[in-house]
């Protein structure tokens, strides 16, 4: 199915949404959006509220485009805040690497990359579980803030690791917990 590039009342009516489909002979054979029955995926018929069906085509996209601007100032300040914190939690380890972390801890050289490493296996393995459980539960604007909680607790927990043991659990699970992000954004 591609998009219609022009319209004439004869063949679409006066729906402005139209489809074009063509068969293996050529025949081309135009759907409007009246015409898909949305049934089968929702067991009903879908219709636009009165308000919004008896605009025009112009008013339409005026409010469409103010209402993505809205959603965009009011979702990408919090996203893009996720997404430094998540890059300088990633990095806080090379910074407490230089700090003394291998002393303290008394890490060999292995040890460290180990517990670098461990991050992205819990990442890994959480990302489609993550996902599955953000559409059973519908609910992102609940999903994400409490992750990012949890994110919290379990990376300032990173500053009470006492052992390579220690350090190893909190960073694989603080991948397990990053990894609802990228995913549900």
């Amino acid at each position: 199915m591609a998009f219609a590039g022009h319209q004439n009342d004869h063949d679409l009516g006066a729906n402005e949404d139209a489809y074009e489909n063509e068969d293996s002979k050529g025949n081309v054979e135009h759907i409007s959006d009246a015409a898909l029955d949305h049934s089968t995926t929702t067991g009903r018929k879908r219709e636009a509220p009165p308000l919004v069906r008896d605009l025009s085509s112009e008013d339409r996209k005026s409010l469409e485009f103010a209402l993505v601007r809205k959603i965009d100032l009011r979702l990408l300040p919090m996203v893009i805040l996720m997404y430094v914190l998540n890059y300088l939690d990633r990095n806080n380890i090379a910074s407490a690497r230089l700090a003394g972390l291998e002393d303290e801890l008394e890490l060999t050289s292995v040890q460290y990359q180990t517990c670098v490493s461990i991050l992205f296996v819990g990442y890994i393995l959480m990302q489609i579980p993550s996902n599955l459980f953000l559409n059973k539960i519908g609910k992102p604007a609940i999903y994400l803030p409490t992750v990012m909680i949890i994110w919290g607790v379990i990376s300032a927990a990173t500053a009470e690791a006492k052992s390579f043991g220690g350090l190893l659990a909190i960073r694989f699970f603080l991948g397990f917990v990053e990894a609802a992000y990228f995913v549900s954004i």
